[in-house]
């Protein structure tokens, strides 16, 4: 009978966990949901009480302990990255550390409740573990265990056949169970590192739309034959903040002046995944696309990766780039030689100077590269720089002595993410006007290609007062998908002398082909693979978006496209009047080809040899 109520308690105690976590992330549940999740969690529990006979009190108080933590986890997970905890992402856990900021903005002492039931099941087993001893009955229920095992695997596997067909990971999850859904994926990811990925085939990319456009056709190309390039990636900077006022005052002064004498694209957006900055300067890099569930850094360790700097490095530039964070977070001690950059500069070289939340500001970022390549100028060498930007991450945090540079909020945002946020974007627009002033004090604004793109949202609105603050400063509800996941991309050439707006969609993997067309670099896409589009010249175009969105979703000039459990039940928001409507045969036409180009774009990468 005790054998039994240990088991129960357990038992109980997790599916209550389990079925917070669920309404938590899903804003819902269901008694299928919570009958698959006692199905997994009795087959742990049940696996636990054969092998350790004698400890089995004791082995469901630790493992009450991990899968604790493990659902806390996933709620703290997909509260910062609206995505689903899985084994892969466990494997970031050194990135924690660099991030304990944020973690620390995201936890909630409230948290602890759920492992209260831990410490009274302690307190209770450790006060009656004599009398309990002598209550253990003798019977043999190792048949019913065996039976209950067996009926609960099958169960399991039951519900994993039944919905392999989904294909929105977000839907899966919520179908299958968090637990089970974390074990498929974990099964499947090793299984792919076993067989491996198809051959690549270049020949499918003319068939996916993907094509050389010739030179005599193309607007702008060569513009910028024969100058430096910067391209300037902006920490967790979104569009909206670009032109935007607060009673009366800019946000971003500097970007807004910069952005009258440049190009910008309105509709462009982020395509990053799990590596978040370090997948945009790979993305922005290679016009290829990142795996979604892997950050890509882990994965080009001695890869010779075709590249915007292996090209320039041929026409004799000095490739570098600029991170004021140490070189080994996110791997770029790997990403950037496998890149093709000659030289890289991070912490050990800007030494914390300045220093905001995880290594020097902005101001130095900006300060020292000019420096560096000025050096390079002087030596009548040409320059490619990449320049990564921190000081903007979230939790937005600043010194106070930055507060005199930046936008002062009216009351009404004291202590809002809001607030933060937009002080944050502030901050980082003064230290661009530094940049800008400093290149033309050094005699290199004139002579420089200069791109600027935002890596990845920042800003996720969740109290009454933050949703407010951003219906009013848009005059609409903020879109989770639109507005959320749409960065800027501007683009100065100097010998462009008029500024434009393009209206076309674009996203982070067009970056390098639209670079590549004003520097009159002329590449055969099926020697060189890009699965991007040089926006300039393309009237249309495919944008697809994986990890913090569902596989298979895009953007094209006209709307959004999300699947649903299946891709006929997928539906679609027009960019424009942020309409939902249901699928069309067109969009899931447009659907089936992303899915293919993700492929293809997977196989070219894990083609590439080491």
């Amino acid at each position: 009978m005790v054998r039994s109520f240990f088991f129960m308690i357990t038992l109980l105690s997790l599916l209550i966990k389990s079925t917070i976590m669920n309404v938590s992330l899903f804003n819902e549940w269901n008694v299928l949901t919570l009958l698959y999740d006692a199905c997994t969690y009795t087959v742990i529990l049940l696996i636990v009480s054969l092998v350790f006979k004698k400890l089995k009190r004791c082995m469901y108080l630790i493992l009450n302990f991990i899968l604790t933590t493990s659902i806390l986890a996933t709620i703290m997970y997909y509260d910062y990255y609206q995505s689903i905890l899985t084994f892969a992402s466990i494997l970031q856990i050194n990135q924690l550390i660099a991030v304990s900021d944020s973690i620390y903005e995201l936890f909630s002492w409230t948290y602890l409740i759920f492992y209260i039931d831990i410490l009274f099941f302690s307190l209770f087993f450790y006060f009656t573990r004599q009398n309990t001893s002598t209550q253990l009955i003798k019977k043999n229920i190792l048949p019913t265990k065996i039976w209950a095992l067996t009926l609960c695997i099958i169960s399991s596997l039951f519900n994993i056949f039944l919905n392999e067909p989904i294909v929105n990971e977000y839907e899966r999850a919520k179908s299958l169970g968090i637990l089970q859904y974390q074990m498929v994926t974990f099964c499947y990811d090793n299984y792919i590192s076993v067989v491996g990925y198809p051959a690549f085939d270049p020949a499918v990319l003319k068939n996916l739309g993907i094509e050389d456009i010739e030179e005599e056709s193309k607007d702008f190309f060569g513009v910028a034959k024969g100058m430096n390039v910067i391209v300037v990636q902006l920490e967790a900077f979104q569009q909206f903040p670009i032109g935007l006022t607060v009673d009366g005052q800019e946000v971003t002064p500097h970007l807004n002046e910069f952005l009258a004498e440049s190009l910008s694209f309105d509709h462009f957006y982020q395509q990053i995944g799990k590596g978040n900055t370090s997948d945009a300067e790979f993305i922005a890099n290679t016009s290829i696309y990142p795996v979604g569930d892997r950050p890509i850094s882990e994965l080009v360790s001695k890869k010779e990766v075709p590249s915007l700097p292996r090209l320039l490095n041929d026409l004799d530039y000095t490739t570098t780039t600029f991170h004021a964070n140490d070189l080994a977070f996110w791997n770029r001690d790997d990403l950037y030689p496998a890149l093709g950059f000659d030289q890289y500069y991070d912490k050990s070289f800007f030494k914390d100077e300045d220093f905001i939340q995880f290594g020097s500001s902005d101001e130095i970022l900006f300060k020292k590269s000019v420096e560096e390549l000025a050096d390079i100028h002087a030596k009548g060498d040409l320059f490619y720089a990449h320049l990564v930007t921190m000081s903007s991450h979230h939790p937005f945090t600043l010194p106070r002595e930055k507060y005199k540079h930046i936008i002062k909020l009216p009351a009404r945002f004291d202590g809002t993410m809001v607030g933060k946020y937009l002080e944050a974007t502030s901050y980082t627009d003064y230290a661009f006007g530094h940049l800008i002033n400093k290149l033309k004090e050094k005699g290199l604004y004139d002579s420089t290609l200069i791109a600027v793109y935002g890596d990845h949202y920042g800003l996720n609105p969740k109290t009454k007062r933050d949703i407010q603050l951003m219906k009013e400063l848009l005059g609409r509800e903020y879109h989770s998908l639109i507005d959320k996941y749409k960065v800027p991309f501007i683009l100065h050439v100097p010998s462009i002398s008029s500024s434009g707006v393009y209206q076309n969609t674009g996203g982070q993997i067009d970056i390098m082909p639209t670079l590549l067309n004003l520097l009159g670099i002329d590449v055969n896409v099926q020697s060189m693979p890009l699965f991007g589009s040089d926006l300039i010249n393309s009237s249309s175009n495919l944008v697809g978006t994986r990890y913090y969105t569902p596989t298979g979703t895009y953007y094209n000039e006209d709307y959004l496209y999300m699947p649903g459990k299946s891709y006929e039940d997928g539906t679609f928001i027009d960019l424009d009047t942020l309409e939902v409507q249901p699928a069309t045969s067109f969009s899931i036409n447009e659907y089936q080809r992303l899915l293919k180009l993700l492929d293809a774009s997977d196989s070219y990468f894990y083609s590439l040899e080491k």
